[in-house]
C-alpha cells in the first residue's frame, strides 16, 4: 500500500510541476512576444530615420 502512495505522490508532483513550467512558459512567451514586437517597431523606427537621414551626413 505504501509503494502505491509513494508513486501516486511522485506522479502527482510531476504533474504539479508540468503545470507549472507550462503556465511559466505561456506568461513567458506572450511577455517576450510583446518585447519582440517593441524592438521591431524600433527598429523599423531606426530604419526610417536612417533612410530620411543617412549616417554620412547627406540628407536626402
Amino acid at each position: 500500500m505504501t509503494e502505491r502512495l509513494i508513486v501516486a505522490y511522485v506522479l502527482m508532483g510531476m504533474l504539479a510541476i508540468g503545470f507549472c513550467i507550462m503556465v511559466w512558459s505561456i506568461w513567458y512567451n506572450s511577455a517576450t512576444q510583446k518585447n519582440a514586437r517593441y524592438r521591431t517597431e524600433s527598429k523599423r523606427r531606426a530604419q526610417k530615420h536612417a533612410e530620411e537621414f543617412d549616417y554620412r551626413g547627406e540628407g536626402k
